[in-house]
C-alpha cells in the first residue's frame, strides 16, 4: 500500500489481494494517513485505488464504510476496481463507492 497526497485528495493504492489478515494489518496505517489529512483539510477527498487487486474480502468492505462515513460518500470513492472485485462491491450493496469504468 501507498499513498499519494494533493491538497485535496488522498489516493491509496493498494496491491495485491485484501485479505482479513492484510486488511487487519493495514488498517492502522490508513487510519493515521486519512486522519493526519482530515486534519489538515477538513475536507479532503479519499479515494481507493484497486488497480493491482484481483480479490478483497468483507474487511476490506468494511474499511470502505468506515472510511466513507468518516470523509462523507461524495468525497469518497473507489477507483479502479476489477470486475471480479466490482462484482463482490455489487453483491454486498457497496457499488456507490465505485467510480464508473
Amino acid at each position: 500500500m501507498n499513498f499519494e497526497e494533493t491538497n485535496d485528495t488522498v489516493y491509496c493504492r493498494f496491491d495485491g489481494n485484501l485479505n482479513t489478515t492484510v486488511c487487519a494489518d493495514i488498517a492502522p496505517t490508513l487510519a493515521e494517513r486519512i486522519d493526519a489529512a482530515l486534519a489538515q483539510h477538513p475536507e479532503v477527498n479519499v479515494v481507493f485505488d484497486l488497480k493491482d487487486t484481483p480479490y478483497v474480502v468483507s474487511a476490506f468492505l468494511r474499511l470502505c464504510v468506515l472510511y466513507c462515513k468518516k470523509v462523507g460518500k461524495e468525497r469518497f470513492r473507489v477507483e479502479n476496481a476489477s470486475e471480479d472485485v466490482r462484482n463482490i462491491f455489487d453483491i454486498a450493496g457497496l457499488t456507490g463507492f465505485l467510480a464508473p469504468s
